[in-house]
Parts: structure tokens; sequence; C-alpha cells
């Protein structure tokens, strides 16, 4: 079930379908080659075999993600970040490979599960992801600007503010809701 096709509009080729399996970057001028139309909210080409290749392209990924689908990264109700998995088939504590808008993926584990739900995509749930250790021994090293200024925290202090203090992060203030 593709349902990917192109048809000439005028000097143009339109791309028709859902164009979201493909990586961010890989459809414009620097991937495939194509043109984006605001005002449509679609993809075009002036050449016709940009338009078959784009085609081709985007009914090879559809295939792939039909057939081994992968977790994104999404935002959350909260606000914070979180992965949309196509199944219901997860718990907590399970790892998962999660897909960059890039095309980069990375393994992450799953710390609680917040929705499981449907839409025309088919099945999903929504997770919260386990921060993970890092190389360093865990220490941070952020940065955070007051106006001209910039600061370096490199220890356990992430430099922004807290949700539940409203202070910020740093040696002086102490460590945030986050950072506990």
């Amino acid at each position: 079930m593709t349902g990917y096709s192109y048809s000439r509009d005028g000097r143009r080729f339109t791309i028709h379908g859902d164009t979201r399996v493909a990586p961010k970057g890989s459809l414009g001028k620097h991937g495939l080659g194509l043109n984006f139309d605001w005002d449509a909210k679609i993809w075009w080409s002036g050449k016709e075999e940009i338009a078959k290749a784009a085609v081709a392209k985007l009914e090879s990924l559809a295939k792939a993600a039909e057939e081994n689908p992968s977790a994104h990264y999404a935002k959350l109700a909260d606000g914070s970040w979180g992965a949309r998995v196509p199944s219901h088939q997860i718990n907590t504590g399970d790892s998962l490979v999660v897909v960059k808008r890039s095309g980069e993926t990375k393994t992450e584990t799953i710390s609680t599960i917040v929705e499981r739900s449907s839409d025309d995509r088919g099945e999903y749930t929504l997770v919260t992801l386990a921060r993970t250790a890092r190389s360093n021994g865990g220490a941070r090293r952020s940065r955070s600007s007051y106006g001209r200024r910039s600061y370096v925290y490199d220890s356990a202090y992430c430099g922004g503010i807290c949700p539940v203090g409203g202070f910020r992060c740093s040696p002086k203030n102490g460590p945030c809701h986050d950072c506990e």
C-alpha cells in the first residue's frame, strides 16, 4: 500500500502521497532536487525524471517503513520530548531504536508509557525516554548565557531554569528539580 504518483500540472510535475516517510532534507534541493510549494503544500519538480526518481524513492522508503516500523522523537503534551512507537507491544524498561529526522538512529530506553492510541497511520504508543549516562562520568557540560556573558557549568548543573523552583540551575543556586 504505497500510493505515490506524480502528475503534470502546467510546467510542474507534482508528487502525490504522504511524504512524511522521507528523512528531513532528502526531498529538497540538496536531496532529490524537488521544490516545495508552501501555498499548495506539495512537492514538485520541473523535470519528469526527477519526479519519477522521487516517486520510486518514496515507495521504497514506505515499503521499508511498513516492513520495519521505527520509533521517532515526538513532543509530548507536557512540552518534554519522548518517542512515538508504532506498536502497543512495548513495556517500561524496553530498549528501542529511535530514528531522528536526519535519518540517524539512536538506542533509547523507555522510562514511562504516556499513552496508547491509534490514528490514520495505525496504532502507536507515546513514551518518555530514560536519561542516559554520559561517557564522562555523568557530568554535563552546558552553556547558558545571561545577556552577553556566557557561563559554562562542568558539573551536575544543567544551567536551565528549574520547572518547580523557578531559579537557574548553577553552582551558586544549587541543582534544579531535574538535576537532583
